[in-house]
């Protein structure tokens, strides 16, 4: 969208010109569609390119971190941008239904064990909710009881081996429905 759009309105200036977006800024321009102030392909190009930033917290019980969501890759980080953590996903369908596969979820070494992979685990389910998937499959390393102890603790259940031939490796999946 080009930032030279004639418009009396602040706020809509500031998204145009911005290269992120909260929700709050998405639900403002859902509100200029609904008063017929906006066409919603305009919409769409304005948020075009634009990173989501979202923050899953209240502002009273916010810790000092933001999730950012770009193309299939979520990540954790402090407001400076330093990395807390990630994972990376795509989805596929079954005969049966949608499956969303979460490769890989990581929290670093010193933010283990703070609530950050929780905050990322959460926001895979909302992901998948959002796009419909009922289904979310992972797969972590048998000799690692902490990480199967942490999902296990949020409802996957260990379904065994995977497909790869990996013995070392299981799968777990909840239904999040």
């Amino acid at each position: 969208m080009p930032s030279n759009v004639i418009t009396s309105d602040k706020k809509l200036k500031k998204i145009i010109n911005g290269s992120n977006v909260s929700p709050t800024d998405v639900e403002y321009l859902g509100s200029l569609i609904l008063k017929g102030d906006l066409r919603g392909d305009v919409a769409e190009r304005i948020l075009y390119g634009k990173q989501v930033i979202i923050d899953p917290l209240p502002l009273k019980t916010r810790p000092k971190f933001r999730i950012v969501e770009e193309d299939n890759v979520v990540r954790i980080e402090k407001p400076d941008g330093e990395k807390i953590g990630d994972f990376m996903y795509s989805s596929f369908n079954t005969d049966v239904k949608p499956v969303m596969f979460i490769h890989e979820i990581f929290v670093g070494e010193g933010y283990r064990g703070k609530g950050y992979g929780s905050h990322l685990i959460e926001y895979a389910e909302k992901i998948a909710k959002r796009n419909r998937i009922p289904e979310i499959m992972l797969e972590v390393d048998r000799d690692n009881p902490r990480a199967i102890d942490f999902f296990t603790k949020r409802g996957y259940c260990d379904v065994g081996a995977t497909n790869t031939g990996n013995l070392d490796r299981i799968t777990l999946i909840k239904d999040i429905r």
